[in-house]
């Protein structure tokens, strides 16, 4: 299994993953979450009066929001999603599903309880009309939009702030917006630099909504460029995805999305980008954060299918003193049978050694 197959196949969404209810329950029934909470953006500026200065925000991502955009833009951004694409996710929702989701999740993000499929159909008869209104908005003076804010970058903002939402569907519509934007957001630095903020304010803090991101946006533009414009590809990895992997100080989702990122790309990399990959997975495999150790034996295993041993003795030098059990297994699972063995064989010697 490829990749980005791989990335569908573990979203506890996917439409490959069969619900026993025959008889779904509608969301209608039951009380639902509210979209944005008391951290959101959307509450900070509510609670500002016109004698108030504006508040300065909390994280980079923020003090762009408020400064370019402004408190009267987003507070009529968050009113009009809760009025048309809120109610439209919630009227395909089933409680059964939403559950079934949070459970899978274990508690990390609260669902509104649709499935990918059905997510995806709504977001996209939903992309006219927000661009509609966007274009609208960003023509009227009563806004106050800063001066130098340019329409395209208006839509990027708003559409980003929808990860402040607590729920995996409002994040994912979010992801959706940018994909169809793909060609032009995601070919070039800026907007990197952008979900960059995103991470960083901590908007991201779940496994399902960073592999989303990936599968969706920064694997498919990345692949993009490999084929089509090397150079610019290159400079993207070496200058964006590289440091967000190497820098301890990041959080492990951004490190997380920097390695799953490259991992369709790992199974036919050369060996520039197996050593880049190399020198990413080496920094990242020193946390003992799960999703940062699953991403490693995940990006090594894919590695290994055209550069078995080279991904042999990176376990044997730098893998064998950090990763976790569960890591190694993955990273062995395209291996020949008697290699498995033995590396899980010497991982347990090592750390038999190391402990006495």
């Amino acid at each position: 299994m490829n990749g980005k197959r791989q990335l569908e196949a573990t979203d506890p969404t996917s439409n490959k993953r069969r619900l026993r209810s025959a008889n779904p329950v509608p969301i209608q029934n039951i009380t639902h979450y509210p979209t944005f909470g008391e951290t959101s953006v959307f509450h900070l500026v509510s609670t500002v009066t016109n004698e108030q200065p504006l508040p300065k925000g909390r994280s980079k991502f923020e003090q762009v929001l408020i400064t370019l955009v402004g408190p009267t833009m987003l507070i009529a951004w968050k009113q009009w999603i809760e009025s048309t694409l809120v109610p439209s996710l919630h009227q395909k929702a089933t409680l059964h599903r939403r559950e079934y989701n949070e459970k899978y999740m274990r508690g990390e993000i609260s669902y509104i309880g649709l499935t990918i499929p059905e997510t995806d159909k709504i977001c996209k008869s939903w992309l006219h009309s927000v661009n509609v209104f966007i274009d609208q908005s960003f023509n009227s003076k009563a806004n106050n939009l800063e001066p130098s804010l340019s329409k395209t970058t208006l839509k990027q903002l708003l559409t980003l702030s929808l990860y402040y939402s607590n729920q995996f569907e409002i994040k994912f519509a979010a992801t959706y917006f940018w994909q169809s934007h793909i060609d032009e957001w995601m070919l070039t630095h800026p907007g990197y630099d952008l979900l960059a903020l995103v991470f960083d304010a901590g908007l991201v803090n779940e496994w399902a909504t960073c592999d989303s991101i990936c599968a969706r946006l920064t694997s498919k533009a990345v692949g993009h460029l490999m084929k089509t414009n090397p150079s610019v590809f290159d400079s993207i990895v070496a200058s964006i995805l590289e440091p967000w992997a190497i820098n301890p100080e990041y959080n492990l989702w951004k490190r997380r999305a920097a390695i799953v990122t490259l991992i369709p790309l790992a199974a036919t990399s050369s060996n520039t980008l197996r050593d880049t990959l190399t020198r990413m997975t080496t920094c990242v495999v020193k946390s003992p954060e799960r999703f940062l150790q699953t991403a490693v034996g995940w990006s090594m295993r894919q590695l290994s299918v055209g550069h078995r041993d080279h991904v042999v003795e990176w376990a044997h030098s730098v893998g064998f003193d950090f990763m976790s059990m569960e890591a190694l297994r993955s990273l062995c699972e395209k291996l020949p049978i008697h290699i498995r063995k033995e590396l899980v064989m010497k991982m347990r010697a090592h750390r038999s050694s190391a402990a006495t």
